[in-house]
């Protein structure tokens, strides 16, 4: 903002409007400066612009008086306008016009270059006219002023009251003290109103005009971030003494020294500070509202602008204050800074002064008690720690934990939750749960006009009766947007102070400070979510470094007294058995990604999936775990549930090798199938003459497999059922062939028997199943034999009746083995419905099916008072009768088709369309069954008069499917469906109702009688008799009814199961239905290729199952086999090896100059192929701890060869020196802990068992210590605590809420705490526990760092140890490489910018790293760093995924560059997207 004086040269003039040639505006001016435009042209003049042309008449402009207490100078021009060529002057020309300023308008301006402009200048009178100059000569500044009041000129409001920014414009004639013209202007900006904002963003031309005067930081306007409120906060000053009665006197702990700061800032924020020795009010200190700067107008008058919203006023206590009106704050320190401890002493120190009885609560607009007391609120899993910590460091408060508002039916319990026994406590305890349960007793009643007193008053909540002295949110963030109904209770409740206490106060997103802002009641962001988010970062930045405070490990770290922690990495090998496990899970990745194990893409077209390997990358850290974590490997592991118990790793092994058994007996089977469709092939090319002889082969050959194959299942079977059953009973297989889930739901009723027991293992029923597919394929062997035989039998002579008889002999031969394996498969089946056939046959014999009885005929006609009853009672018994003879019409009809034979009960040969030909038979069935059902439900309305909905809607359904001629048996259905209905009204027309009338014609007579009328006392008798004769007939019939549903569903159940019956019989039939319809004219050689590519590649399958299986069976016997591997033919011991499907194994050096030459096993002999071998290795079983360096973990060698790590430079950040985040271990230390025995014989994976005798061990050598288990799998936690009951190590976790977390801290026996990243452990103290065990590494810090927190804080004694386990040779190393490379980065940019160089090194190591850890805190809330899914994990991102997946990768082999410049492709694409996607936010 200045004033500013220049000169301009004119070198063009242009007389515009006016109505004559010389316009009325300064007449004189025309004529001094016409001929400059006929005797001079500048040489980079531009062409005149076109206008629109403007209508004539006066122009408005606004007019400032000198000094108007409204507007402030932003800026001023006095520009001297004189001639281009010197030789003329103004006094040559005469007249010059008017004699004092005239007021003008720029209406236009626009640069004609760096020094140039054009400038078109309006009078205010009607004939001013125009005057349009061309000036040069001109300064930047000069030509930006001129551009801002012309800006200024066309943003004119309807009225002077809305004008924001005015310009004033004056033309003056020379003067005796001046030669030249004179063009002054002046720009002016309304004091104490905003920039009015346009669809929700700032008026552009305003909002530019503002920004050329106002000096705004670079950053002013720009968004703020999670990073900006961390930065924003207020940190104490640790050159300050806070005074000496800080520390309260009634303390039992002693603060430390930022602690007393952190006091007296809370002291502050209340309003109060320590003078001469007490308490006294702060002293009022005039600060600026938050946003503004103080600065000078043109005319050097003070002034105070908001750069964010374009504000300017003189006078600062016009604008409200609300942080000075704001009586209290956020408390943010740092996880485990002792936030308790502080608030305990504020609580102490500060107490309130009681003075009136009673207050008005403008917040709730009622009428509320002073209270001295603070009510704090926090979650339920930390409100005993607080009862504990207030009991430990301030004995003599009273503090009462308020449970809520008692039940109504508990009067006695209401003095427990008054108002007035809250306030005889100093502190109140309750949670966000019990604020929530009182959402509806928060709020005033409404006060309504009532025609009658309330009966039961409206309840209030003591809460908000209150006015309580200070009002403490611990752990704040759980309020999140501030909309839940604990965060809306809490913002009711009356206080004088208001305290938010968090150490991470964000949960979700920087969204939750609004949460925040609302609870405290700030303004005007409490109750407008615009003013929230229009706030600019400047604002953003004061407001929270005036109410939010926050110290740092790092910065404070010298006045700390926590003993050190000491932090371990243990690499462990993964067992040859999980190995396997691992390897397996990569191929699966590998072919669902389609990429190769070194990264490569495997297709021209390929494009990455992320969410595709982040779900493959989460599986890997699960199996690096355990192989049953995460949903997705107990469901590959054979497990849908998480009840079942937990597999150690040889069950582990056992269900892999029944998996790939279970695929071995599928491959073969499809193998057996493809031989026999390739004789199929050549049966049915009729170019052969002896195709039928050479399918014979085909199907021989095939028959032999499926023998094999069905001999294997049989004696798999029965060894199963004697493992089942300890060796008794041992059953013959075929007894349970049908027990396969095919026929699982089948049942079986038999009347006064009891049902076969079924096994329900599941290696028994997958053992059936297997056994039933190669029957099924024997079957077909079988079958597909006696056809080539008939076939041969159509091609021998009709004379030569020695080979017809054997081959018809042959035919019929295979025919019948085929029918027995048939049988076989269908006896359990058969037998069921066999069974529940005779049952309904035996009945309908020995006539013990339900009778359905007649309606009895009453014995008498009855009297005149019933009548009408009786009459009813006839047409009811008709429709009943009518409805019996149907009835048994349609069971018999039912029971007809039941007992029809099943095919193949006699001895007639199966045509495959068994299925197909009972289909009418079963519809029609179904039809009989549904009428059946619907007239027994009519019935029963007749009887009773209740309507069965269910059923008519069912029926109504089919008829309306049997209309369109769909369904079963349509045409049958619509014919029964118009017999179904009665006549009757059931409503009006039910024996019930009868009953009904004639209890209340009875209920009549017996009035009439008691009066002495004899014609009553006869009538009455009739009556009673008829009642107590329809009564019996209801009995009858409803008996009938319930006799003839359970009929029903005998019938119901012999259908199912005669269909499941017909549908297993279909199901062999399809196995042997014709390959084609019509026979091939020549040869297919087309399908016999495809066929026969399908049989080599089913054989090469097939290999490498049973190769993998020997190696499966092989890990069986050899995982406690600790002796050396002897390769046979070099003799040595080797690591990485070769077992080939004979079970031999060999170093890969030798086997494959071996193979080369001979293609046998150097052993045995045998035959080998490339499918036979199946690599091994012995990896050294032993446990490593390790140090990390810099240089180890430099982000740049991610992904590098591990030969270039040992001689590499050290990383940029590290400034040359080693920075180590993790120690070593001694030896000694990791045999002592690796010799530790397991109670239980039995091993649950490397990692748990690892972990559960490092346990055993510090049991043993720090007797009394306990730990902390953490991870981010809810899942892994379960198997672990698991294990830890195998091997009686006592262990408690957060499932059971602060029952566990008691536990932990009480119990002796409980050594251990099970806690994962998704528990709400925030505020949580463990400091009981010494050692932290992390069981995988985390990409983000963040999240483990929680965990640590728990245990290194304030309050800790003892020395304290984090233990990282990492398996090695996984993605767990690369996942640990980038969590130690990101805080490296942040210790090498810190020690760059502080130069701590001069620190001592163990004291500079310790600071570096508790800074690395705050910054890493503070990056993203904790709830963006976790997948909200169940087993999901931590978020990766996609740069991050990359190199978890492929940035270590193995010896010797790098990745591809094809691969690295996909991956470089795809991600520059993104970012440019995000990018792009950014700005158009932004613009929006």
């Amino acid at each position: 903002m200045k004033w500013v004086n220049a000169d301009a040269e004119i070198y063009r003039v242009a007389p515009q409007g006016g109505g004559s040639s010389k316009p009325s505006l300064l007449p004189g001016f025309f004529d001094t400066y016409h001929q400059v435009q006929s005797s001079e042209r500048h040489p980079a003049e531009e062409p005149p612009r076109k206008r629109a042309r403007i209508e004539k008449g006066p122009v408005e402009l606004f007019q400032i008086v000198e000094g108007d207490p409204g507007f402030v100078l932003l800026a001023g021009i006095s520009l001297s306008l004189k001639l281009s060529k010197t030789s003329r002057t103004p006094s040559d020309t005469g007249s010059h016009g008017p004699d004092s300023p005239v007021p003008v308008k720029i209406e236009y301006f626009g640069r004609l270059g760096t020094q140039s402009c054009e400038l078109c200048l309006v009078g205010s009178a009607s004939d001013a006219g125009k005057v349009e100059l061309r000036l040069r000569h001109l300064s930047t500044n000069l030509l930006t002023h001129l551009e801002c009041l012309n800006l200024a000129s066309h943003s004119q409001a309807s009225s002077r009251e809305k004008q924001l920014a005015i310009s004033q414009c004056y033309l003056s004639p020379p003067s005796s003290t001046r030669s030249q013209y004179l063009f002054e202007g002046k720009l002016y900006w309304k004091i104490g109103t905003p920039i009015p904002l346009v669809s929700g963003r700032k008026n552009e031309t305003l909002d530019s005009i503002f920004a050329k005067y106002i000096p705004v930081p670079l950053d002013a306007s720009a968004t703020w971030t999670l990073e900006d409120f961390f930065s924003a906060v207020h940190i104490p000053s640790t050159d300050a003494e806070p005074p000496s009665q800080i520390q309260h006197e009634s303390l039992k702990s002693n603060l430390y020294p930022f602690q007393k700061r952190a006091v007296e800032w809370l002291l502050r924020r209340e309003g109060v500070t320590f003078q001469k020795n007490a308490l006294a009010p702060l002293d009022s200190v005039v600060t600026l509202p938050e946003g503004f700067i103080e600065t000078k107008d043109a005319k050097l008058r003070t002034c105070y602008v908001h750069p964010g919203k374009g504000i300017v006023v003189t006078d600062t206590q016009t604008f409200p204050r609300h942080t000075q009106a704001l009586r209290g704050g956020i408390l943010a320190e740092e996880m485990g800074l002792g936030k308790t401890v502080e608030l305990i002493n504020l609580i102490c120190t500060h107490k309130r002064r009681m003075g009136d009885a009673q207050m008005f609560d403008d917040q709730s607009g009622t009428t509320v008690t002073p209270s001295a007391a603070t009510l704090i609120i926090t979650p339920n899993s930390i409100l005993h720690q607080w009862e504990s910590e207030l009991e430990k460091h301030a004995p003599h408060l009273k503090v009462l934990h308020y449970k809520g508002m008692p039940h109504v039916a508990k009067p006695n319990d209401a003095d427990l939750a008054s108002p007035e026994y809250l306030s005889k406590h100093d502190v109140v305890l309750t949670t966000y749960n019990t604020l929530a349960r009182e959402i509806h007793h928060a709020n005033k009643p409404a006060d309504r006009q009532l025609r009658h007193e309330k009966v039961h008053v409206v309840r209030r909540s003591p809460l908000v009766q209150l006015n309580w002295w200070r009002v403490c949110l611990d752990e704040a963030q759980m309020i999140q947007s501030g909309v839940s109904q604990a965060a809306t209770v809490a913002r009711l409740i009356p206080r004088c102070n208001a305290w938010a206490v968090s150490g991470t106060p964000l949960k979700k997103d920087i969204q939750d400070l609004l949460g925040l802002l609302i609870f405290l009641r700030y303004e005007p962001y409490a109750s407008s979510k615009m003013a929230w988010n229009t706030m600019d970062k400047m604002t953003f930045r004061d407001l929270f470094s005036r109410i939010a405070m926050r110290h740092t490990k790092d910065k404070i770290r010298h006045e700390l007294r926590i003993p050190l922690q000491k932090r371990i990495v243990i690499t462990v090998p993964f067992t040859a058995i999980e190995e396997q496990v691992y390897s397996q899970i990569i191929d699966e990745m590998c072919r669902a990604c389609d990429m190769s194990r070194e990264g490569a893409p495997l297709s021209d077209d390929w494009v990455p999936n992320h969410e595709r390997m982040r779900h493959w990358l989460n599986r890997l850290r699960q199996i690096c775990l355990h192989p049953e974590v995460g949903k997705r490997n107990r469901r590959a592991l054979g497990r849908s549930g998480d009840a079942a118990p937990l597999r150690t790793v040889g069950e582990v092994l056992e269900v892999m090798i029944e998996h790939n058994e279970t695929n071995i007996r599928g491959e073969e089977r499809r193998l057996v199938m493809t031989q026999i469709t390739r004789g199929h092939i050549y049966a049915y090319a009729n170019d052969l003459p002896d195709r039928a002889t050479f399918s014979l082969h085909i199907y021989q050959e095939a028959l032999k497999q499926a023998t094999r194959l069905v001999e294997e299942a049989k004696s798999d079977l029965a060894a199963e059922r004697t493992r089942e059953t300890n060796g008794s009973d041992t059953a013959k297989p075929e007894q349970a062939i049908a027990a396969s889930p095919d026929n699982s739901n089948a049942t079986d009723e038999d009347d006064g028997g009891s049902e076969k027991k079924t096994d329900a293992s599941g290696k028994l029923v997958a053992l059936r199943k297997t056994l039933r597919s190669v029957l099924e394929v024997q079957h077909a062997c079988m079958f597909f034999i006696a056809t080539a035989y008939f076939q041969i039998k159509s091609t021998i002579s009709p004379d030569d009746k020695a080979a017809l008889e054997q081959a018809e002999a042959l035919e019929t031969e295979w025919y019948d083995k085929a029918k027995s394996v048939r049988q076989l498969m269908l006896r359990e089946s058969h037998s069921r419905a066999a069974r529940s056939m005779r049952n309904i046959e035996g009945k309908t014999k020995s006539r013990r099916l339900n009778h359905v009885p007649d309606i009895p005929v009453l014995t008498d006609f009855g009297g005149i008072e019933n009548r009408k009853a009786i009459e009813k009672l006839d047409l009811i018994g008709d429709a009943l009768d009518d409805q019996a003879t149907q009835i048994d019409g349609w069971r018999r009809k039912i029971i007809t088709i039941l007992l029809q034979p099943l095919v193949d009960e006699d001895k007639g040969e199966s045509t495959g369309d068994e299925y197909e030909d009972s289909t009418k038979a079963q519809d029609e069935l179904y039809v009989y069954l549904l009428a059946l059902r619907a007239i027994v439900a009519e019935r029963n309305a007749i009887l009773t008069g209740q309507t069965n909905f269910l059923m008519q809607t069912e029926l109504n359904s089919a008829v309306k499917f049997a209309k369109e001629g769909q369904g079963h048996a349509p045409q049958l259905l619509l014919q029964l469906e118009d017999k179904i209905p009665s006549s009757l009204n059931s409503k009006e027309h039910s024996l019930r109702s009868v009953i009904a009338d004639l209890r209340g014609i009875a209920t009549l007579l017996q009035w009439e009688a008691q009066s002495g009328s004899s014609r009553a006392n006869v009538e009455l008798t009739v009556v009673e008799k008829h009642l107590r004769e329809v009564q019996t007939t209801l009995s009858n019939q409803t008996k009938a009814i319930a006799n003839l549903e359970k009929e029903l569903d005998l019938f119901h159940n012999t259908m199912n199961l005669r269909l499941e019956f017909y549908k297993q019989l279909q199901i062999i039939s399809d196995t042997v239905k014709p390959y084609k319809e019509d026979m091939d004219e020549h040869l297919d050689q087309h399908a016999l290729a495809i066929y026969n590519q399908h049989e080599v590649q089913g054989k090469n399958k097939l290999a490498t199952l049973l190769t993998k299986n020997r190696f499966l069976k092989h890990l069986r016997s050899d995982s406690n086999a600790d002796g050396n591997r002897i390769c046979v033919i070099c003799q040595c011991d080797f690591e990485n090896g070769v077992l080939t499907v004979c079970g031999h194994q060999y170093c890969k050096e030798c086997i494959r100059e071996w193979w080369s030459a001979h293609r046998t096993c150097p052993v045995c002999k045998r035959r080998l192929y490339t499918t036979d071998f199946h690599d091994i290795t012995y990896k050294p079983r032993e446990v490593r701890a390790q140090e990390e360096t810099s240089e180890q973990t430099s982000p740049s060698k991610l992904g590098g060869s591990p030969e270039s790590s040992s001689s590499a430079a050290p990383s940029p950040g590290s400034n040359g020196r080693q920075t180590s985040l993790y120690a070593d271990i001694s030896t000694s230390t990791l045999d002592a802990i690796h010799s530790v025995d397991l109670p239980s014989n039995h091993s649950y994976g490397t990692k748990i068992d690892t972990i559960a005798r490092h346990l055993l061990y510090i049991r043993d050598a720090d007797p009394g210590s306990k730990s902390l288990i953490f991870s981010q799998y809810s899942d892994f936690l379960s198997v672990v605590a698991g294990a830890l009951d195998k091997f009686k190590i006592g262990h408690a976790s957060m499932t059971k809420g602060t029952v566990g977390i008691d536990k932990f801290k009480d119990d002796p026996g409980t050594e251990v705490f099970l806690l994962d990243a998704k528990s709400d452990a925030s505020g949580l103290n463990l400091i009981n526990a010494t050692y932290v065990f992390l069981c995988e590494p985390l990409i983000n810090p963040a999240l483990e760092l929680q965990a640590v927190a728990r245990v290194h804080r304030i309050g800790q004694k003892r020395a304290t140890t984090v233990f990282m386990y990492i398996v090695s040779d996984t993605v767990e190393e690369t996942i640990y490489d980038i969590s130690v490379a990101r805080r490296l980065e942040h210790i090498g940019r810190r020690s760059d910018k502080d130069n701590l160089r001069t620190t001592t090194p163990g004291l500079l190591k310790e600071k570096d790293i508790e800074q690395a850890n705050s910054l890493e805190m503070q990056q993203a809330p904790l709830s963006k760093l976790v997948v909200k899914e169940k087993g999901g994990g931590e978020v990766v991102s996609e740069q991050d995924l990359w190199k978890c997946l492929f940035g270590r990768p193995a010896k010797g082999v790098g990745i591809s560059e094809g691969l690295r410049s996909e991956v470089d492709r795809h991600l520059r694409i993104e970012a440019a997207e995000a990018r792009r996607d950014g700005s158009a936010a932004e613009t929006t």
